[in-house]
């Protein structure tokens, strides 16, 4: 298990949430979990960079730019013709209204179906804290404080074959490009397996063509090394 993040950052997203990369960010998020969501299986959505969740429009922080207003504020009380664009305004409206805008965790929980799972990984401690707080829902969701990049090593491939992974790290470090590069490749055939893949394992590992191996780790991985 690894242990929470102690270090301190500069970014804080109080102070960008609800502008115009937020919506684009959240659109986009909002068309690729109702797709995910029409089939019937569960999937998982995995949050690497997930903030606290919530954030207050009247803050010092957001008061400073009031980069909102020109974000979602323009949302507030346009005609809309898209679907995908009332369907996220949907989504934020109840937090707009207490002068809140949603991050990509709550977003993400309003579409996501009971059997569905989340996991949000947060490594600033205070933000992870304050994210569990404003969950209002607690089954098949884990909120866990340490890096998103090896938590997404250990969260992949998924249990359910299905799933989202959002990756959207703040770019403070001079490295954050070259972590993301990592992470996309760590998988060598850049994708989550089929499940008849996995399938097709436990046949043979339920078969008598395998009673000569004796405890042994037998990885579906991709050449990623996971179980």
């Amino acid at each position: 298990m690894h242990g929470p993040y102690t270090g301190l950052m500069n970014y804080r997203h109080a102070f960008h949430a609800g502008n115009f990369a937020d919506v684009h960010k959240h659109v986009v998020l909002t068309a690729l979990l109702q797709r995910l969501t029409a089939k019937p299986a569960p999937l998982l959505y995995l949050d690497t960079h997930a903030g606290r969740g919530l954030y207050d429009l009247k803050s010092i922080e957001a008061a400073r730019g009031r980069e909102w207003q020109q974000g979602v504020e323009r949302l507030r009380e346009a005609s809309l013709k898209n679907p995908l664009l009332r369907r996220y305004r949907e989504l934020v409206a109840a937090s707009l209204d207490g002068s809140q805008y949603p991050g990509s965790p709550l977003l993400a929980l309003q579409l996501l179906r009971p059997d569905d799972r989340a996991v949000l990984v947060e490594k600033q401690c205070e933000e992870a804290r304050v994210l569990r707080n404003h969950l209002t829902r607690t089954r098949h969701v884990s909120v866990l404080a340490e890096d998103g990049y090896v938590a997404l090593k250990a969260q992949l491939p998924p249990k359910e074959k299905r799933g989202l992974v959002l990756i959207d790290p703040p770019y403070e470090d001079a490295q954050e490009f070259q972590q993301l590069e990592r992470a996309v490749n760590a998988i060598p055939m850049k994708r989550m397996a089929h499940p008849d893949e996995i399938g097709e394992l436990v046949l043979f590992m339920c078969s008598d063509a395998c009673h000569f191996m004796t405890a042994d780790t037998v990885y579906v991985s991709g050449g990623g090394g996971y179980r």
